[in-house]
């Protein structure tokens, strides 16, 4: 039979935030332990809730709660990074620096896309004909993050 298509969306956001998670966690030299743990505790309840309440929700409903929650996060450790980054005043060219195109990128499209994520559900069953051009925002912004991370990728190995 297979895996529905709704289980998927929790596994790659499972990942995704598994993913962000790491990658903050080691930036900031494991500091912040106490907000990583509550954010990771947060993530499984809600998870549970996914799995067990949302059963009979559209999944662009389930998306939009979990983009958002991914979109605080995000936020969060980005301005923690920024705050720790101005305050020792370490770098002396962020375009350099390839973890300033990553929080780059990831800042751009989680703060572009967090309003649409939030109002898909009700954008689709109001119009699905024009859903696909709003749609397009998500697909510029993931071109504008995905491009971001290749340079900071490109950065890294150059030094």
């Amino acid at each position: 039979m297979g895996i529905k298509y709704e289980n998927w969306y929790l596994i790659y956001k499972s990942l995704a935030f598994i993913g962000i998670h790491y990658y903050f966690y080691h930036l900031l030299n494991k500091d912040f332990r106490l907000i990583f743990i509550s954010f990771i505790l947060v993530f499984i309840l809600l998870l549970a809730f996914a799995f067990t309440v949302w059963k009979n929700f559209i999944i662009l409903d389930i998306n939009a709660y979990f983009n958002m929650y991914q979109t605080i996060i995000v936020l969060t450790f980005s301005v923690l990074w920024l705050r720790r980054l101005f305050l020792d005043l370490s770098e002396e060219n962020l375009a350099e620096n390839p973890n300033f195109y990553f929080i780059s990128g990831l800042l751009i499209y989680y703060c572009g896309t967090f309003f649409l994520f939030l109002m898909s559900s009700s954008l689709y069953t109001q119009d699905k004909s024009s859903f696909q051009y709003y749609w397009l925002l998500n697909i510029l912004l993931n071109f504008v993050l995905r491009s971001l991370l290749i340079i900071g990728v490109w950065k890294a190995r150059v030094k």
